[in-house]
Parts: structure tokens; sequence; C-alpha cells
């Protein structure tokens, strides 16, 4: 070989085998190996070549490579490491000098298993995995197992995800893992479900099917991960039969006979009740806004329309027979049909009987939004009957409209489908437009889907006017808008939605003139909508509304009333919401108004629970004026009472108020000059010593120093006093032009 330069590797200019046959020519070559492991960087590649070196070479000795696995330099340690676990690897393959090796592992391994380095710790629980794999006889006990385990707490996420995948590895090679899986199962679906690295969660869940599909644990714990989504479709679906079926025959199926997911002339049929316990165990803890990933885990048994029929069949059959199918208000079973696309017939015998049952009624509802319009077409006569006792079980219940949310859903989603069948069906959907513009409640609805501002009455709602002034925007007849007097509402929530909407389609300027084009129509409405929303704005104090309150500070909608946010949010959702808000000065001014003021809302009044559904709707009205209004903010709600403590004493202040000055004064965004001073100055001069030590003193950082020095002149002896001399006796370097630029005058 040719003579190299000092700092160049020679494995980027010579073949690992032209490497191998130059060091074999050599007496000894343990010199030689050193300087390459001083030379080479620590990449995947070249330590593959490397290691495939030194196991081929007789005349190298180890023990000179173990001393430099205990350098300081961690790219030494990192590389003698992994060469010393490759020549144990392959001495274990050869099946013989089992006592060099059990000396390397405890000169080596039980030194560097604990490295402070994670990429040693990740090479360390690699090799284990695989010295167990390739002598089971040897090292499948626990003396070597229960590092895997071990490292499934390691704080960082390469060693944890080695762990998960050595496990992996011998459930697929089939060992005796009874044990070790046993006593680290918890700890393998808290990964699995919590870990904050995607890749290692994923493969957690993988390790959990495998070990419950291998017969290692209970179906309990498969549950677990079951309420998360699982990317492994065809090791899910193993472990859904094997729950359903497989199981109960103590025959549980390890691995896929067949290519395709499921087994062959296999049916659903027969295993309704595990079908029930597996929807229950993986839905049953969630919240309703979270059990459409869980529920989903069912899409993946794949159903066929022959299961889809017979499920239909015996949902009916049992409720007749049984009642409810558990404790549930709502039919379970009519959950699972919800997950897949029915036909009209099928949706109709639904229909007819649960027809006394509203919770169950609601979800056919949504059961009927999702049937393709080819099954409509096709069954005609079904349709017209279902569209008939459709509207017949809503007319009839249409009064409850302020006390039952379900029959809010139901009703929209009749008029939904009529617009959905308005082409195909339509003399059928006449008909009951026809009757929608006869009746108040009806109105209320069939107005988001159908022009019906010609039939709207004075007796209206306001949310049925706001969408007929729209339609009247639409058609350009501005005199419905000029006209238009609001006075009672359903949900002021939905008035909200509204407002918000016009506003982000440019009609957010008050007009009080004659409308003459779609402009002036716009910002007339906004106004009348502003107008009433503010007088009932007392309405919106509760911790359902709280988003309202933040989409008004951030849109600069009605933002002289989101000091009233204050007598219901809490510091927990401020603090997750603070970062997206981007009208920060507002909500700081605020919340100065609200500490200055002693007026309470009247929280007397009973406020309707009916869930919002305006943003679903806004888009049927006409492309040329409408689309979907943002989603709101989100934020948590913690807090338990729908009032925040104000502070249970005049001299004092609430721990709430207290915490949310905190995260308001915070530095993370800068203030506009002058707000904090003005507010602060107020509070000092009113003499408000409840407020000053305790909420004033987290705004200081957003005052300047001339502001600093009015504000300690008026003070007595306090903590928010200190506060402003430390800040006055701060870096005074260009004073003159600091207080040029940033003087506040009084």
């Amino acid at each position: 070989m040719e003579k190299i330069e000092a700092d160049e590797c020679p494995l980027d200019i010579y073949t690992p085998e032209m490497i191998i046959e130059n060091l074999k020519s050599k007496e000894e070559c343990t010199e030689d190996i050193l300087e390459l492991i001083k030379k080479v960087q620590p990449n995947p590649i070249k330590l593959k070549k490397l290691s495939k070196i030194f196991t081929s070479l007789t005349n190298c000795d180890h023990i000179g490579i173990t001393e430099v696995t205990r350098s300081k330099n961690r790219n030494l340690r990192l590389i003698s490491t992994y060469l010393i676990f490759s020549k144990m690897c392959e001495w274990c393959k050869e099946g013989h000098d089992y006592e060099t090796v059990s000396a390397l592992y405890r000169e080596v391994f039980l030194v560097r298993y604990r490295d402070v380095d994670p990429n040693i710790r990740a090479l360390c629980v690699e090799f284990i995995g695989d010295w167990i794999t390739i002598s089971p006889n040897v090292f499948c006990t626990n003396n070597y197992l229960k590092y895997l385990g071990m490292y499934l707490n390691d704080k960082a996420d390469i060693v944890r995800k080695k762990a998960v995948c050595g496990l992996v590895k011998l459930v697929e090679k089939k060992l005796d893992l009874q044990e070790t899986i046993s006593k680290n199962i918890k700890r393998i679906v808290e990964v699995g479900t919590v870990d904050k690295n995607t890749l290692v969660r994923e493969e957690a869940k993988r390790l959990v099917l495998m070990a419950y599909n291998s017969g290692y644990i209970s179906k309990e714990f498969v549950y677990q991960i079951l309420k998360e989504d699982f990317r492994d479709n065809k090791l899910l679906n193993l472990a859904l039969w094997n729950i359903l079926k497989y199981e109960k025959e103590g025959n549980l199926q390890s691995s896929w006979k067949r290519k395709n997911y499921k087994f062959e002339n296999e049916s659903i049929c027969g295993y309704y009740e595990g079908l029930h316990e597996i929807f229950k165990e993986t839905s049953s803890t969630l919240k309703k806004d979270e059990e459409g990933a869980s529920q989903g885990i069912l899409k993946r048994l794949i159903f066929d329309k022959q299961d889809v029929e017979h499920l239909v069949q015996f949902t009916i059959k049992s409720y007749e027979e049984n009642g409810r199918c558990c404790g549930e208000e709502s039919n379970c079973y009519l959950k699972i049909i919800r997950l897949e696309k029915i036909k009209a017939s099928q949706a109709l015998c639904l229909f007819e009987a649960f027809k006394d049952e509203i919770k169950n009624i609601e979800i056919i509802t949504e059961i009927v939004q999702e049937i393709p319009l080819e099954s409509f077409k096709e069954e005609v006569e079904a349709t017209i009957r279902l569209i008939e006792l459709y509207f017949s079980y809503g007319f009839s219940n249409r009064h409850k409209l302020k006390d039952s949310p379900s029959i809010k859903k139901i009703l929209e989603g009749f008029f939904a489908l009529m617009k959905f069948l308005e082409v195909e069906f339509q003399s059928t959907v006449n008909i009951f437009i026809e009757q929608a513009q006869k009746d108040l409640f009806l109105r209320f609805f069939c107005v988001r889907f159908f022009d019906l501002s010609k039939f709207v009455e004075d007796e209206d709602f306001a949310e049925t006017k706001l969408f007929a002034s729209l339609w009247s925007t639409i058609n350009k007849d501005y005199h419905f808008v000029d006209t238009m007097k609001l006075s009672k509402h359903v949900d002021l929530r939905e008035v909200c939605e509204l407002l918000l909407f016009i506003n982000s389609k440019g009609g957010g300027m008050e007009y009080e003139e004659v409308c003459y084009d779609t402009e002036t129509s716009l910002r007339r409405i906004f106004t009348k909508t502003k107008a009433y929303v503010k007088e009932n704005i007392n309405l919106l104090v509760n911790q359902e509304s709280i988003s309202y309150f933040l989409r008004f500070n951030e849109e600069n909608v009605l933002t002289e009333t989101v000091h009233l946010l204050f007598e219901v949010i809490q510091a927990d959702t401020l603090k997750v919401v603070i970062s997206k808000l981007k009208n920060r000065t507002n909500l700081v001014e605020e919340f100065f108004v609200y500490l200055d003021t002693d007026n309470k809302p009247d929280s007397s009044i009973n406020i309707s629970s009916i869930m919002n559904c305006t943003t679903n709707i806004l888009s049927n009205i006409g492309e040329s004026l409408l689309s979907e209004t943002e989603k709101n903010l989100e934020g948590k709600n913690r807090g338990g009472c729908n009032i925040v403590d104000k502070g249970t004493d005049k001299g004092t202040v609430g721990k709430n108020l207290v915490e949310i000055s905190k995260i308001l004064g915070g530095k993370s965004k800068a203030l506009k000059d002058g707000v904090v001073f003005k507010a602060l100055k107020n509070i000092v001069e009113k003499k408000r010593v409840d407020l000053l030590d305790s909420v004033c003193v987290n705004f200081v950082s957003h005052l300047n120093a001339n502001e600093c020095i009015v504000l300690d002149s008026k003070l007595d002896a306090c903590k928010l006093k200190n506060l402003l001399s430390k800040k006055i006796r701060g870096p005074v370097e260009n004073l003159s032009s600091v207080m040029s630029e940033n003087t506040t005058y009084l």
C-alpha cells in the first residue's frame, strides 16, 4: 500500500479488503488498528467497514483496543466499543471462546452501559440484543434481558428506541421472553402512549401487539394502545382478530399465513360481543372529540357489505330483545355502524327501530349524512320513506330546540340532507321546504341551506334573521337588511360566530346609512349584530365562551368587552394560548380595566349549553359571499367554576389573577409604549394597595427609566417601589437619548 498523508483516513482511499490483506501480512497489527480508530469518523458506514477489518484479523490484540474503550475522547470510546462488541458477536457465531466473551462482557459492557454518551449506551443495548439472538442458550436469561428493560427508562430517545427494537427482534425470534415482557409491560405501554418521540411510540405499540399475538400479555394492555391511531395495519388487524376469535379458541395467531389482511372466508358475524368489547375498551375513557381516532381502529377489520348488513340486523334485533346494549345512553353498535357506509334502506330500518330514542336518532342522523348519493338514487322508495320519517320526528320535537342539543343536530341534519338531495329529489324536497317556510322553528334551520328571506317575520330568532340577511345581500335585496331588527336568539355564541364571519369578509366597519351594495349591506349587518351582541354580552360570561372573547381581542371586534374574559378564564388556559395571541397589548389594557371595576356581570342568567354548529353551515349559503369561518383558538379549560375568584376581601387579590398578571407581564412580547405606565399610574393614584405588590410588580419590565421615576415618586415603601428603584439605578449610558426617545408625557 502506498504511503498516505497523516490526516487522511485509509478507509477513504482503500477498500476494507485491501487493508485486511495488508494487515494480515504483518506479524502484529494492533498499532495499525489503533491508528485507524483515531482517523475514522464514527458514522455507520465507516464503522461497519472498520468492524469488518477488525473481525477478520487474528494478529491483533483485542486487549489494546479494550484499553481505548476507557478513553476520555467520546469518539474513541464509541469506535473501540463498537469493535469489541462486533468481535464478541463473531465469537458467539463461531460458538467458541465464551470465556473471552465473558471477560470482555465484564470489562467493556458492564463499564460502558452507563456511559454518559447516549450513542455508546445505544450501542450497548443494540449488541445485547444481537448476542441474545445469536446465542439464546447462553444469553437469553434474566441476567442479560434485564438491560433491555432498564434501557426503556433512558432519557435519550435513541437508547429507548434501541431497547424497544431489541425486544421486537427477540419476540420475532419467538424466544422465551414471558418473564421479561410481563415485568416491563406497564413501561412498554407507557412508552407506546406518552413517549415524546413519535418513532419510539410506534415501535412500542408494535411490541405490545406482537407480545399479545405471541401470548405474553393479556388483551387489556392492547386496549390501552388502541386508544390511539396505529400505522401497522397488518399487525393491528391480526391483534383484533385474535381478540375477536382466536383467543377464545385458545389458538392465538402470531403471524399472518396469507397476504391479505383478512382471514380467508372470515366474517365478523358471530363476533359481535368481541366487537362491542373492543369499542368500549378503546373509547369509553376518551373525550368526545378523541373518540374518532379510537373508533377508527374498528375500520381496520375491513367490513364488507355482508358484514354491514348482518351488523345492522343484529343491532335492531338485540335492541328489540334487550333494549340497551350496556349502561350507555346511546347504542354502541350504532356508533360502530357509523364508521361504515350503509344503504338508505338500512338507515330506514334503523330509524324505525330506534325512533323513540333521541340519542340513538342523533347517531342515525350522522349515519344518514354519510350515505352516498347513488344509494339514495338506487332506493327511491326507501329514501322518500326515510325523509318522511326523519321530518316527522324532527317536526314533532321542534319545540324542544332550546332544551335539547340533540334536536338541534337532528333538524340541522335533516335540512343538510335536503340540500344534498335537492337536485335528484326536487319535488320531495320542495314539499318540506314549503312546510319550513310557515314554521318559526323550522325556518331557524332551513334558512341556513335555502333562501327563505322572503318568509322571515319579526318573531323569528336573531340567527334566522342574520342568515336571511346574508341571502338578501346575495340577491341584492338591501331593504330587508335596512329594516331588520334583532330581538331574541337561541344561542348567542352562534350570533357571535356570524359577527366574526362577517368581519372576516370585509364587513367589519360600522355603517348606519341606507344600504346600496354588497359592501354597505355587510357593514350594516355587522353594525346591527355587533350592537345586539354587546347588549347581551353578559350571556357570554361562562367557560364555554372563553374562545369568543379571545377572538374578539384578536380580530378587533368588541374589544371593549374583552375585560369580561377575566371573570372566567383560568391562568392555565391563558398560559396555553398566550403565545398564539397577536393583540397582546389590548388584552393587557382590558386586564387593567377589569381590575379597575367592581361591576360583575349578572351570573344568575341560565346560559344554553347548545353546541355551536354555525361554522359547518356558513359555506352552504353561497360561494359568492361566504366561506368557512376560521377555527376557534384552542385553549384548555382546567377551572372547576364559572367565575374566577377576584379576591375574597376588598384588600386581597385572587391567586388566579396574580398568575394571570405574571403571564401577561412576561417578556416574550413587547407591549406598546405607555400602555403599562398609564394603567399602573391609574392604580397608584387610586391607592389600590392590594394590587401593587401582587399584580403591578409583574409589569415593571415593560416600563422605561423615566416612567419608573414618575411612579416611584408617587409610592410609599413597598415591593413595587423597590423594583422600580432597581430599574432606575440600572445602566445609565446614553441617558439623554433614552429620555428623549422614550419619554411618556404626563
